[in-house]
């Protein structure tokens, strides 16, 4: 790209939870106008997806994974407590005996939810998903 040359600087602050960061874009005059009329040409008309490309879409999404966990609310626990701990020992976390764990998937809070035996296997139980009152 020559110096003299035109262009069209984009720059965008991106954060994300645990980091954040800058994404700078540079277009040359001549892609910067050619982008400008396609966004003004499509701008009033609605886009629609052909049904079988949003059918694929769909199957395609229920594929995905997300990692996910079942955890206690984060408590404050003293050092001295962890610096003896042994196996087999108890470590008392403050929590009342009825506090339910809460389930997450993509860093997401979805449920609070109670660890249960399903088969071999070990799962969860959605006893109350996130914004609901409680009864």
């Amino acid at each position: 790209m020559a110096v003299t040359e035109k262009t069209l600087c984009l720059s965008f602050e991106i954060r994300m939870p645990h980091s954040s960061g800058l994404l700078n874009l540079a277009f040359p005059a001549v892609v910067a106008n050619t982008i400008l009329r396609r966004l003004t040409s499509d701008w009033g008309r609605p886009r629609r997806h052909a049904s079988e490309t949003r059918a694929r879409m769909e199957s395609i999404a229920r594929r995905l994974h997300f990692g996910g966990s079942l955890q206690l609310p984060a408590v404050r626990v003293a050092a001295g407590d962890l610096e003896n701990l042994q196996p087999g020992m108890v470590l008392r976390l403050g929590l009342p005996a009825n506090t339910l764990p809460v389930w997450q998937a993509g860093g997401q809070t979805l449920a609070k939810a109670a660890a249960v035996a399903e088969g071999a296997h070990r799962g969860a139980r959605m006893e109350q998903m996130i914004g609901e009152r409680e009864p």
